[in-house]
């Protein structure tokens, strides 16, 4: 009877013992792949990124597309899976060239939360996608499109950009000593919450909403 009592807690301490190593194998799996997953997220990327806003003017409703956003994933610190970011949205008609918006990400078993902090209609969690050092696309929840971003600036690695200097020239510049910046000629962050604020009531005009199409 000894015998037998001490064998079935021996047999229980190895199943034990198992399954705590076997969990703890499964965590630091999860922990390193998000540990890479988010080094190649931080950094700076451009593309189209399913942006737009429903806009009402006299009476009706206007739907305006992004062609283009510029995005930065900006860690914490070196290998935080965790961080913030800003967003620029571009367009070529509508009331606004560009819209900024500012959030907070993070990286949880592989899945991208992105939390905006001045529209929570924003906030998306992105789990199907493909990123490299170079290339991120993938969908916003179950949407079936895809998004799709090209790096342009590394947040790590800036050695790919070490041969390089030159300049992007403007096409039809010119010295204005009445030049205002984009963000003063665009209506700016501040004009924008101003628009969203009185677009409250239905009677008036400006942004109703914000989206993002996939």
């Amino acid at each position: 009877m000894k015998t037998w009592y001490f064998g079935t807690q021996m047999t229980a301490m190895l199943v034990a013992l198992l399954t705590f190593t076997s969990c703890d194998i499964v965590w630091k799996a999860e922990e390193d792949m998000d540990f890479h997953k988010s080094v190649k997220v931080a950094g700076q990327w451009t593309g189209d990124f399913g942006m737009y806003y429903n806009y009402r003017y006299n009476g009706r409703m206007y739907t305006f597309d992004s062609y283009d956003t510029d995005i930065v994933f900006y860690p914490d610190y070196d290998g935080a899976t965790y961080g913030y970011g800003k967003q620029v949205d571009y367009y070529e008609e509508g009331p606004y060239s560009r819209i900024y918006n500012s959030f907070n990400w993070e990286i949880q078993h592989g899945v991208i939360y992105m939390q905006y902090r001045h529209d929570n209609n924003l906030d998306c969690s992105i789990h199907d996608y493909t990123i490299t050092y170079d290339c991120f696309q993938g969908r916003f929840g179950n949407s079936k499109d895809r998004f799709y971003l090209r790096k342009i600036a590394d947040y790590y690695d800036w050695t790919i950009y070490m041969d390089y200097y030159f300049f992007y020239p403007r096409n039809s510049w010119r010295w204005s000593p009445s030049y205002s910046s984009p963000t003063q000629s665009s209506g700016g962050y501040n004009a924008l919450n101003s628009t969203k604020a009185e677009s409250k009531t239905e009677d008036k005009d400006g942004i109703v909403s914000f989206g993002k199409r996939f």
